[in-house]
């Protein structure tokens, strides 16, 4: 896990037969149905015969299948990288041995853990609990709007944070959403001030969380954990879900080699 830089994409000189391939790749995955090659071709702007010998190599790979209709869509072998990506993690796997009696005392909620994904968003590893309305495993997320997203900022590097300050698009996405660069900042630094982050309806209306960050053996961020409630649930045992889900932050990262030496939660954590 990793903070990618958006300005080194910029920097990387492509392959162009690639950049095209993995369009078609995002855009099967987006629209969900079977797509014929007139409609890939005139969506993404690119020539039919090329879009017909990208999608019959990647065919050949079994990334897609074609249907007797013509059409295409992708086939389970995205599904088993991503599943392949997710065991290969050890977060994922002591997340999911530490989650366990935390989860068992909020069945209402749900507790996920997410990290650093592409393009300045987050991507959510696991979601455990029966509440798991809007977000699943896989799923992306805007780091300015979300729990996870606002302390896998907080405690990143500077470089990070600024350049994603500078050029992220920070969208409203309700009514308390902090779609300025000012504000966000400000709720940055509370952030590092007290080691967690509460959220109240940024990204959907009734999205209360609390986040904790978790730490590797580098004592570095490298995801961040957070437990969603209703308004009620989630104001009414304020207290006592802060103090359980920094524990669970605490376990996650001794288990990942944070030193046991070092303070967890980093409480008033300034820039490395």
């Amino acid at each position: 896990m990793g903070q990618a830089m958006e300005s080194d994409r910029e920097l990387v000189s492509t392959n162009t037969s690639l950049d095209k391939a993995f369009k078609i790749l995002e855009y099967l995955a987006k629209r969900g149905t079977p797509q014929s090659v007139p409609q890939i071709s005139r969506t993404l702007k690119l020539n039919k015969t090329t879009t017909y010998s990208l999608l019959r190599t990647m065919e050949v790979h079994n990334y897609i299948v074609k249907h007797i209709d013509g059409k295409y869509s992708l086939t389970s072998k995205m599904y088993e990288l991503g599943y392949l990506y997710c065991s290969c993690n050890p977060v994922g796997h002591v997340f999911e041995l530490c989650v366990v009696p935390t989860l068992a005392k909020y069945p209402c909620c749900n507790i996920s853990l997410g990290t650093f994904g592409s393009y300045f968003s987050g991507v959510y590893l696991s979601v455990q609990g029966k509440n798991t309305t809007y977000i699943s495993a896989g799923s992306a997320f805007p780091l300015h709007a979300t729990a996870v997203g606002k302390i896998l900022l907080a405690f990143s590097n500077e470089e990070y944070v600024e350049e994603f300050l500078r050029t992220a698009n920070l969208t409203r996405f309700t009514d308390k959403t902090i779609s300025e660069r000012t504000g966000l900042e400000r709720q940055l630094d509370r952030i590092r001030e007290q080691g967690y982050c509460f959220l109240e309806g940024e990204l959907y209306s009734d999205f209360y969380c609390i986040a904790v960050p978790i730490f590797g053996a580098d004592k570095k961020i490298g995801a961040a954990v957070s437990m969603r409630g209703s308004q009620e649930f989630v104001e009414s045992n304020f207290d006592k879900m802060r103090e359980d889900m920094l524990d669970l932050g605490r376990r996650i990262s001794y288990s990942l080699g944070y030193p046991a030496d070092a303070t967890y939660p980093i409480s008033g954590w300034e820039y490395k």
